[in-house]
């Protein structure tokens, strides 16, 4: 979990520094680790998912882009139902 989280702050240090490119590699390692950690339904692995999906979109990379924000709508809605706060903001 520690270095899930070394590596998301890593990516988000980069990225405030406007290195989108190189900031995606540590985010993508740190979705992986939180993926096996938490699962693809995980709280901390959707919102490491929307940060590399709103690099995507910085990047002019919409289309995958527009499904990582797909997917964690759908897993938002399932998990925590569509009433939800962070339901609300996915849409």
């Amino acid at each position: 979990r520690d270095t899930a989280e070394s590596l998301y702050y890593i990516g988000r240090t980069i990225q405030s520094k406007g290195n989108n490119d190189e900031a995606l590699k540590p985010l993508r390692e740190a979705l992986s680790i939180k993926e096996n950690l938490f699962g693809k339904e995980g709280k901390e692995t959707t919102e490491t998912r929307s940060e590399i999906s709103f690099i995507l979109d910085e990047k002019g990379e919409v289309d995958e882009s527009l499904e990582l924000h797909e997917l964690n709508l759908r897993i938002r809605k399932k998990v925590l139902g569509i009433e939800h706060p962070d339901t609300a903001m996915s849409v």
